[in-house]
């Protein structure tokens, strides 16, 4: 294989890895600042959808992680959330979630 197909494999390999870690990181929305997950119940969880945003007294602390379907009928939608750590004493055991 000569040099100069060897440099353009190179380069094209190395633009790859840059696009896929690009998307990777691009995804994560709290890749640099730690958060921590909560799991909520909900009767009915219309027109939500993974990747929401999470707002507590009207600011902006996360996203809607994942949305769990009832096993059974009469069970209740399980909503898991990432939600920024600065929240974490602010949100108690009997606190009220609502959409």
């Amino acid at each position: 294989m000569s040099r100069v197909a060897t440099l353009g494999l190179f380069i094209v390999a190395t633009l790859a890895v840059l696009a896929i870690g690009v998307f990777v990181i691009g995804s994560k929305e709290y890749l640099f600042s730690s958060t921590y997950r909560l799991k909520t119940e909900f009767a009915n969880v219309a027109g939500l959808a993974a990747g929401a945003d999470v707002q507590i007294g009207g600011v902006h602390s996360g996203t809607v992680h994942s949305i769990k379907l009832p096993h059974k009928p009469g069970d209740k939608v399980i909503v898991v959330m990432d939600l920024d750590k600065a929240t974490h004493e602010i949100i108690k055991q009997d606190s009220v979630p609502s959409i």
